[in-house]
């Protein structure tokens, strides 16, 4: 099996989070955009998609104690193009969580896909993580990269990215973990072929999660969960 890796790098601002992670004239609300669970308590679910309405290219989530599972992504979340032409879609979702259950220590994404044509013609796809935590410590903090990996042989895409939120802020780590905060997840996936080998390209998301585990849960548990839903999706 052959695996390709990349490394995208990740921009947090509080310019980004104004224009996809507040309502704007284009925004959407998940059709479930607030509510609780024993573990928190979420609210202003949007994607940035409004033209297309029912929770735009990211679609609904599924949501339990273990965070928000994008299964049911709109078939058009997908960037095409033949040489010469280019083509890009750039979408965002968002979400405010207020802990209830214990402070979150861990925020893990994970993403996928499928794309055709050469990798080096879909290299520009680009997916970041912004997290604003109101308390602990009422700022916006550069969380790091994601990992991709395109797999030639099966013609899919991963992207992973796994955040130790006490290592990020003197501040979080004293309290032990956030307990209001704002995630923001944006992806600018984009087609660009050139006439070397294939002449045509596309790639396509058709997943993604943001697991909330609980401070004493093990990654391998929510991975695992993740995992689950997504086999039961496709299926």
């Amino acid at each position: 099996m052959r695996i390709m890796s990349k490394r995208v790098l990740v921009a947090a601002s509080v310019a980004l989070l104004v224009a996809v992670g507040s309502a704007s004239a284009v925004d959407v609300d998940w059709g479930n955009a607030s509510g609780s669970n024993a573990r928190f308590v979420w609210s202003q679910g949007q994607s940035g998609d409004g033209d297309l309405g029912g929770g735009g290219l990211w679609g609904d989530p599924t949501v339990t104690e273990q965070g928000f599972f994008f299964t049911d992504m709109d078939p058009t979340f997908e960037a095409e193009a033949t040489y010469p032409g280019t083509d890009a879609v750039l979408s965002a979702t968002s979400v405010t969580l207020n802990a209830v259950g214990g402070r979150v220590t861990e925020i893990h994404v994970r993403e996928g896909g499928t794309f055709t044509g050469d990798v080096a013609d879909v290299e520009a796809s680009v997916g970041s993580l912004s997290i604003l935590f109101m308390n602990p410590p009422a700022s916006v903090i550069n969380v790091g990269p994601l990992d991709y990996e395109f797999n030639v042989a099966e013609g899919t895409w991963t992207a992973s990215l796994d955040v130790d939120v006490l290592s990020l802020h003197p501040m979080l780590a004293s309290a032990n973990g956030a307990l209001l905060f704002n995630v923001d997840v944006t992806n600018h996936l984009k087609a660009e072929p050139d006439t070397i080998g294939a002449t045509s390209a596309s790639i396509q998301k058709t997943y993604a999660s943001i697991v909330i585990p609980e401070p004493s849960s093990l990654l391998l548990g929510a991975i695992g969960l993740f995992s689950l839903v997504n086999r039961r999706s496709r299926s």
